[in-house]
């Protein structure tokens, strides 16, 4: 037993009889307490089971103090820009450059482009300020979206909300991520869903959140409740009408 917990036993035993209020009681244990303290409190003689279990002990603090070192996370480059992070930390997709798109001009007019995807082919159209995804909906990868939304402001910059900026790549994915969520969440028949299977990137979009965008559309705060209820009553009109 270790000194420390032999000395708490003792003083709580101690406590526990002098409550009582009996002085004789006291008396008789100030007479046996000591002997007993001190033949507990007396050190064991060292043998070589102690001996071993303390190198045992050091072995298991060396081994864990080399697994804690291992184990420490890789410190982030700063010297790389958050869009190459950003690429890094997503899964990987299909793409590793632009050029994996095949970007083209169609016309020579700088408006419309197709490039191809996972072997399919994708339209966009450049008007002033805005880049439009055809079916968009249909590329979900965060890192192969990061990569297009690059291709297309390589070609075209779009400037940002304060008309003086310029739109990054991350922020254009962001936007495409909130198409692609309003359009697996609405009906088919939906109007809104025919906004949301393109995407179209132009200034006064940057930074909006899911919330902004469903006001800008339906012209009503966002609602958790009433998009339910708005999926509820077109699946009970497709059901009606089957």
């Amino acid at each position: 037993m270790k000194k420390g917990l032999a000395y708490l036993l003792i003083t709580s035993i101690l406590v526990i009889i002098s409550g009582c209020g009996r002085q004789e009681n006291n008396e008789a244990t100030e007479m046996w307490s000591e002997p007993l303290i001190e033949s507990i409190v007396e050190e064991p003689p060292e043998d070589s089971t102690e001996t071993e279990d303390s190198a045992e002990a050091e072995d298991r603090a060396i081994t864990q103090e080399q697994s804690q070192t291992t184990d420490q996370p890789e410190v982030e480059d700063q010297t790389k820009t958050p869009t190459e992070q950003q690429t890094e930390s997503a899964p990987s997709g299909l793409l590793t450059t632009t050029a994996d798109l095949q970007l083209t001009d169609t016309d020579g007019s700088g408006k419309n482009y197709t490039f191809t995807y996972d072997g399919e082919e994708f339209r966009a159209k450049y008007t002033t300020d805005n880049w439009r995804i055809f079916d968009s909906y249909r590329i979900n990868n965060e890192s192969d979206m990061t990569i297009i939304c690059q291709a297309l402001i390589d070609e075209h910059p779009v400037h940002g909300s304060d008309m003086e900026s310029y739109r990054t790549a991350d922020d254009m994915v962001d936007e495409w991520v909130i198409h692609n969520m309003a359009y697996a969440l609405l009906q088919e028949d939906d109007p809104l869903k025919s906004h949301a299977k393109d995407v179209d990137f132009d200034p006064k979009d940057q930074n909006k959140s899911f919330e902004e965008f469903y006001k800008d559309r339906t012209g009503k705060d966002f609602n958790m409740n009433d998009l339910f209820e708005r999926m509820a009553s077109q699946s009970e009109t497709q059901n009606n009408d089957n």
